[in-house]
């Protein structure tokens, strides 16, 4: 009987060392077919934004790239914000020849259209990670940062806000910016700062009475109000609409404000709802109250410190709107009741994530609270879609506001929390669609918050249980929340 013969190791190791030298020709081939298949839909993009351009130029020579983007859209064209789908690629705008081309991402040379050459400046998207492109030394802001000096190997840094806002931190070079609210708080800095005739406010907030006339809005120090109900464009609208203002702080520390039903006392006409568009809050917080209709389009939120959030909805405000709107650099956001009717939509979260206690709450784009009570009240219809959450510690917060007498039964409160946080997020009234999260941020996180005075139970006892329960909900929501 013929003993069987088997593989020797070498035998072995050769086939082994075969496969994996194809599996690196495969993925190599594969690699480079992806990177000319990505090239080719940049450089088809780029041939379509420049169509679009030349029918555009014979009406409107003057396009700004902020301008331009707008104009993508509108066309029905998805820019995706000029992100390339190659790697090495890099769209950027030559705004004196109404041309779109796309840069070598390390030499900056101009590779598309082929053989096309410009002694212009160049434009890009201002990048969001704080590294300058080669070649290119003017940048467009797609929404309001905090600017701290970086971009430092840029000469003649030119900034167009695209009507948005920036506040200049620390600077060592000389900046021109346009279209926007230009924010600094000493002299030093504003005199590094030259501005567009047109189009473009800088605002010291270390000298409130650069706009005490109240033309473009209201500087205040921490005993001050701002003075709302002046800044609305006809109080005998029960609809109260502020517009293009801007509010600062004066002071280091973020200013609380509150709008009342004692706001507005001065219009012969009940107020129903309050509007502002395109209205700037830096280092301003605004807790909202009353049975009124809120809205905030196209506003922003700059650099608040930890006390509080920029936004709150108390439980009297019936209906909440947050449009194309942006939070930047705060510690919190947006803290509402669940049930509010609201909507928050095409809106930008960057927070700014400086919190290491581990016992205060962390950053979260968007907090709903529930009180317990012996009813359980219902939810709002709630919408929240098409939002970029760049960086915070979560998406949602659910937090429960436990604060009841010992005449209650725990039980009961207990469920009713768990109810309507249940309904939350199954409920059909709920709908989330579109959300884009940046790795690392969770969906939803669990507060159970502050339990007092219990009968029944001890307050850890109760709080580690509603914990655990909100947890598990939070579990139902997470396939969900996008």
């Amino acid at each position: 009987m013929k003993k069987k013969k088997g593989f020797t190791l070498v035998e072995l190791l050769v086939v082994i060392a075969i496969l994996a030298i194809l599996a690196t020709v495969s993925v190599i081939g594969y690699l480079s077919f992806t990177e000319k298949a990505n090239k080719s839909v940049d450089e088809q993009l780029c041939t379509q934004y420049n169509t679009l351009l030349a029918g555009e130029a014979v009406e409107n020579p003057d396009i700004t790239l902020g301008d331009f983007i707008v104009l993508v859209e509108e066309n029905g064209i998805n820019s995706n914000y000029f992100k390339t789908s190659s790697k090495s690629y890099v769209f950027a705008y030559d705004q004196k020849n109404l041309r779109t081309v796309l840069l070598d991402k390390d030499s900056g040379d101009i590779l598309f259209p082929t053989n096309y050459t410009t002694d212009n400046e160049l434009w890009t998207i201002y990048p969001t990670n704080g590294i300058s492109q080669s070649g290119v030394s003017n940048y467009t802001l797609l929404q309001s940062i905090v600017y701290n000096d970086n971009l430092n190997n840029v000469p003649n840094l030119k900034i167009d806000l695209n009507n948005n806002i920036i506040q200049v931190k620390n600077t060592s070079k000389e900046l021109f910016i346009q279209n926007g609210f230009v924010v600094v708080d000493n002299e030093e800095i504003k005199n590094k700062i030259t501005i567009a005739e047109e189009n473009t406010n800088l605002i010291d907030t270390s000298n409130p009475e650069e706009v005490s006339d109240g033309k473009w809005g209201q500087i205040i120090k921490a005993e001050e109000k701002i003075s709302f109900s002046s800044f609305v464009e006809d109080n005998n609208s029960s609809i109260k609409i502020i517009e293009n203002k801007f509010f600062g702080s004066a002071d280091q520390k973020t200013i609380g404000q509150s709008i009342t039903k004692s706001t507005f006392t001065s219009s012969e006409v009940e107020t129903t709802e309050v509007v502002f568009n395109n209205c700037s809050f830096v280092g301003i917080n605004i807790s909202l109250y009353g049975n009124y209709k809120y809205v905030f389009n196209g506003c922003t939120f700059l650099n608040n410190d930890k006390s509080g959030y920029p936004i709150t909805v108390t439980s009297e405000v019936s209906n909440f709107e947050f449009v194309d709107s942006n939070i930047i650099n705060c510690v919190r956001s947006i803290n509402l009741s669940i049930q509010c009717n609201s909507k928050i939509e095409n809106s930008t979260f960057d927070l700014n994530q400086i919190s290491t206690d581990k016992n205060e709450r962390k950053d979260n784009a968007i907090q709903f609270n529930s009180s317990a009570t012996e009813t359980n009240e219902k939810v709002g219809n709630i919408v929240i879609k098409n939002n970029d959450v760049l960086k915070a510690n979560s998406f949602i917060q659910l937090h429960a506001n436990m604060v009841c007498t010992g005449s209650q039964g725990s039980s009961a409160i207990d469920k009713n929390v768990y109810d309507l946080h249940k309904n939350f997020l199954e409920g059909e009234n709920v709908v989330f669609a579109n959300n884009t999260i940046a790795n690392g941020i969770t969906n939803v996180q669990a507060d159970p918050g502050m339990i007092t005075d219990y009968k029944d139970y001890t307050e850890e006892t109760l709080w580690n249980k509603l914990n655990d329960e909100l947890n598990q909900l939070c579990i139902l929501l997470d396939s969900k929340i996008k």
